[in-house]
């Protein structure tokens, strides 16, 4: 198992004002970005209840899609873990 320190060595960036495009059901949808790093990026997901464990989320917007894997999720916000 992977420690705080190993899963954090990703350069982290924090986009407050920033919004991804992500894909949930065949839907575009679009969430503010917390912080975003090479390897992931954690979302503001506050009006979504249900979250599928699989998206693609597009950062730019006219870019394509990445793959994520939802990791964690707490109050409103979530953590994605890019797969491509």
């Amino acid at each position: 198992m992977k420690t705080s320190k190993e899963r954090r060595s990703a350069r982290r960036m924090k986009r407050s004002n920033t919004c991804a495009i992500v894909v949930i059901d065949g839907q575009s949808n679009e969430f503010r970005i917390s912080d975003v790093s090479t390897k992931g990026v954690m979302l503001i997901i506050e009006r979504y209840r249900a979250v599928p464990r699989f998206v693609e989320i597009a950062l730019v917007p006219g870019t394509a899609p990445r793959m994520a894997k939802l990791i964690w999720r707490k109050a409103g916000i979530a953590g994605f873990e890019f797969l491509n």
